[in-house]
């Protein structure tokens, strides 16, 4: 009687009367090739990983059936999502490489929002922002707040540094468009403006 003989890694083998079935129970390996007699030969995937071969039919002769694996592919998909929410303030980025290779995301540089800080201001990292690709898809979430910047409106005597009234100080949005105006002072009118009285804010503090 005919025999097949199988040379393959981490399998189960099922034969059926026309179908070599291959089972690969090592997820970290996807299937490179696959030769019977030392031909190529054809072969289908199913989405549970199995492998078919059905040119078994009427089997005559011993068959030598050679499949050789590879390291799968895998992905890497990261977040960048507003403080406590999965609001994206960027779109997700999809990072591919083989199982084991290594990988390395980093943060979304912006005008509009930063990282979240911990309790001594230092930017939250996640932990696995770098690391090795695995047989699981990776998820990498970065949480960001908004960036918020001072206004400051001071009332000086025109050209000294006296004050006429306290200055005001409010914190704003980067990206907020401001309009200030001149306190009715007693005694005194507005000669000079030195700043913008309007404008848009930027990450630095804007002083009139």
């Amino acid at each position: 009687s005919a025999s097949i003989f199988c040379t393959i890694f981490h399998i189960f083998i099922y034969i059926s009367p026309s179908t070599l079935r291959i089972s690969n129970f090592n997820n970290d390996y996807g299937v490179k090739s696959v030769t019977v007699n030392g031909e190529k030969a054809s072969y289908t995937v199913n989405d549970d990983g199995t492998l078919l071969l059905n040119q078994f039919t009427n089997v005559q002769e011993d068959m030598n059936v050679d499949v050789q694996f590879e390291l799968g592919s895998s992905r890497v998909v990261v977040h960048h999502y507003l403080k406590d929410t999965t609001t994206k303030i960027a779109d997700d980025e999809l990072l591919q490489g083989k199982i084991n290779d290594d990988y390395e995301t980093e943060a979304k540089a912006d005008e509009l929002y930063s990282l979240v800080t911990d309790n001594n201001g230092e930017y939250i990292i996640p932990s696995n922002y770098k690391g090795k690709f695995t047989s699981n898809p990776i998820e990498v979430t970065y949480y960001y707040d908004f960036n918020m910047v001072e206004l400051v409106v001071n009332f000086f005597k025109n050209d000294t540094n006296e004050s006429l009234a306290p200055s005001i100080y409010n914190q704003y949005l980067v990206g907020y468009r401001y309009a200030v105006e001149a306190l009715n002072i007693p005694n005194y009118r507005v000669v000079n403006v030195l700043g913008n009285e309007n404008g848009t804010l930027n990450r630095e503090v804007t002083e009139v």
